[in-house]
């Protein structure tokens, strides 16, 4: 770790050169010296010198296969922790979001009833049947990290239904995917949603500042 390929590799080339040539060689020669000492022959240098600089050679190519391994497998090490950093980010937002909607969700969609409740109980009646569609969907799949892209447009018109008893004609949500399409899709649940309802959040919606929204997959995208 201190010498380190992907900081400081020239530092790293130099070091294991040297060390292979300033370790391996004089080893190699005091080991032969030793040897024709133990067996009581003259030494022959030259034979010492080409023993020596095969070895060196040698050592020289089983670091470099040794190096290279370690290189691929510390690539690969490396690319599956950052998908694993990446995915737990993208759920930590998601999860963020999803704690986010329920009181203010919540919060809104009780005033909008209490003011149906007195203005048109029939409609109050039909909020609060929607309400509870809507509700059971984002409780039953919460913990979920993907849905199918139909059931999610399915629960989006649940929830537009509240939508347009909140703000009748001022407000237009337009989806433009076909069903068919819907099937072979997954998206994280509730995230169109969450969108929506960012929109309805951060928005004036009136008569005076009517707002449209267009729900459309291009391509493998899908953008609202």
């Amino acid at each position: 770790s201190k010498y380190n390929w992907f900081i400081n590799p020239a530092q790293k080339i130099v070091l294991l050169l040297g060390a292979n040539i300033f370790y391996t060689a004089p080893l190699v020669v005091a080991m032969l010296c030793a040897w024709y000492s133990f067996i009581g022959s003259p030494i022959n240098w030259s034979v010492v010198q080409i023993t020596a600089i095969v070895c060196v050679i040698c050592v020289i190519f089983i670091t470099h296969v040794y190096e290279t391994i370690f290189l691929i497998k510390q690539r690969e090490t490396d690319i599956i922790e950052t998908e694993r950093l990446e995915k737990s980010r993208v759920k930590a937002q998601l999860e963020a979001l999803k704690n986010q909607i329920d009181p203010h969700f919540m919060f809104n969609s009780l005033n909008s009833l209490s003011y149906l409740i007195d203005e048109n109980p029939t409609k109050a009646k039909n909020f609060t049947s929607s309400l509870a569609e809507v509700y059971r969907y984002i409780l039953s799949n919460k913990d979920a990290r993907l849905v199918l892209l139909q059931d999610e447009l399915i629960f989006l018109n649940k929830y537009m239904e509240l939508l347009q008893l909140r703000y009748g004609d001022d407000l237009k949500v337009e989806l433009s995917i076909d069903n068919q399409i819907s099937t072979n899709y997954l998206i994280p649940p509730i995230s169109i949603f969450m969108a929506l309802e960012n929109v309805v959040k951060h928005n004036e919606i009136s008569s005076r500042y009517p707002m449209r929204v267009n729900i459309e997959k291009n391509d493998h995208w899908l953008n609202v």
